[in-house]
């Protein structure tokens, strides 16, 4: 019942839809609950621009109170620089935006299930395999205007390109959920 991504990534559709279970250890480990949230998953490090994000969600969800919008960062920190202590202070003042560190990977999927968005903000991309896996586990894909995001993602049809800001992209998705 598995999906392979040209032989790259393996993705448990079943498992992942079957979320709830998953979904409330990720909110116990948050202490909060995630009903409207955006995703970004990767390795925190510059090269990922994660902070790239985070001001325009805080005005989009200042916009948009009554949704109570979350962000939700994912990753493990990579590159332990100024920029990324810097990055994770930020998002310590905020109530809206969590960040967990790396965990498996059936967990990471079941929170692209429930996710409103997978937001990709990289600078450069190799391979961006979390966008292969939301795209096959049906989660909308909102990513960055770079090469290897345009090779998987065409604009309006299967995903999202930004080139800044991205938050008109997003009230399209809000206005259509």
């Amino acid at each position: 019942m598995s999906e392979a991504i040209s032989r790259t990534v393996l993705v448990n559709r079943p498992e992942a839809v079957d979320n709830r279970n998953m979904i409330s250890m990720i909110e116990s480990q948050l202490h909060t609950k995630l009903d409207s949230f955006f995703l970004f998953v990767g390795r925190l490090r510059p090269i990922k621009d994660p902070k790239y994000i985070l001001q325009p969600f805080l005005e989009l969800a200042r916009d948009r109170s009554t949704r109570h919008l979350q962000l939700l960062y994912v990753g493990s920190v990579e590159e332990d620089c100024d920029e990324i202590q810097s990055f994770l202070s930020e998002v310590d003042k905020h109530e809206s935006i969590h960040w967990m560190a790396s965990i498996p990977q059936p967990q990471v999927h079941a929170l692209m299930t429930a996710a409103i968005c997978l937001i990709n903000s990289s600078l450069s991309e190799g391979q961006p395999l979390s966008i292969m896996e939301a795209m096959t586990l049906g989660c909308p894909v909102v990513a960055r205007n770079i090469s290897a995001n345009k090779d998987l993602i065409d604009h309006g049809e299967t995903g999202l390109i930004f080139d800044s800001p991205y938050v008109s992209f997003i009230n399209h998705l809000l206005d259509s959920t």
